[in-house]
């Protein structure tokens, strides 16, 4: 026979373990004691039964569940979704004399990004670097990178990803043919490369406010293209600074007063 329990205000005082999409999670049992013994355990998440053990048979309680009983009653979860997410409760039923024991925890599953899921198919793929060549600024902390290629003649920037220099998280564009990454190095890393990937490329460095925002461009033509040599070139852009929708804020309050 199993005990229903009450969830009611749990999450203020549950800790929480966050997961990544398809990893595989141990949930630990924090009461367990290989000292103290107990008649039997189950593990719930919300308030449903996902398993029971009474040392010498595992139940299951739902047969499609990836749920198996783990080291010192540990739950391990395999290839976790985010319909995985919710409490879980580890509770040990005591033996005759002694108190129940219970352990609460919590699982949210984030979903996977695009980006994660091209790494992890991209498998014995061939790819090339392609280097970031903007002059750098010594003691700035740069707070992102973005990769463009460059329309040679039109001068139309064709974004490509970008990447968060602080949280490290990466960003594809949308018109982005390619899944992109870029390298602790700040260069770009182009899988599966092809004559479509032949062309000059930008990468800008973004820094705090106060300092220059830096380009570098490179051209990549190698063998198989229609130019076969490479070069590159540092530009110096202008200083960041505050704006109004895309108007310098000086300019801004000038063309008010003016007005």
């Amino acid at each position: 026979m199993l005990v229903l329990h009450c969830w009611t205000g749990l999450s203020q005082h549950v800790p929480i373990i966050p997961a990544d999409c398809n990893k595989d999670i141990i949930l630990p049992c924090s009461v367990s004691d290989p000292v103290r013994g107990y008649r039997y355990m189950v593990w719930y998440r919300n308030d449903t039964a996902i398993l029971k053990w009474n040392r010498k048979e595992l139940t299951f309680y739902n047969k499609s569940s990836s749920a198996s009983l783990g080291v010192r009653d540990t739950l391990v979860l395999l290839n976790v979704q985010p319909s995985d997410s919710g409490y879980y409760q580890c509770f040990l039923a005591a033996e005759i004399g002694q108190k129940d024991r219970q352990s609460y925890v919590g699982l949210t599953v984030s979903v996977v990004n695009l980006l994660e899921l091209s790494i992890s198919v991209r498998v014995d793929q061939s790819f090339i670097t392609i280097p970031c060549q903007a002059k750098r600024e010594s003691d700035v902390e740069y707070r992102r990178i973005t990769w463009y290629k460059l329309e040679v003649g039109s001068g139309v920037l064709t974004g490509l990803v970008m990447k968060d220099l602080h949280t490290k998280e990466t960003i594809l564009y949308k018109f982005a043919n390619q899944s992109y990454e870029v390298a602790d190095d700040y260069s770009l890393i182009v899988p599966e490369t092809g004559k479509r990937d032949c062309g000059h490329y930008r990468c800008t460095l973004w820094p705090p406010l106060g300092h220059y925002i830096q380009d570098g461009d490179y051209e990549f033509y190698p063998l198989g293209c229609s130019r076969h040599h490479q070069k590159s070139k540092t530009i110096q852009s202008e200083k960041t600074k505050l704006s109004l929708f895309n108007v310098p804020i000086i300019l801004a309050i000038s063309v008010m007063l003016i007005a």
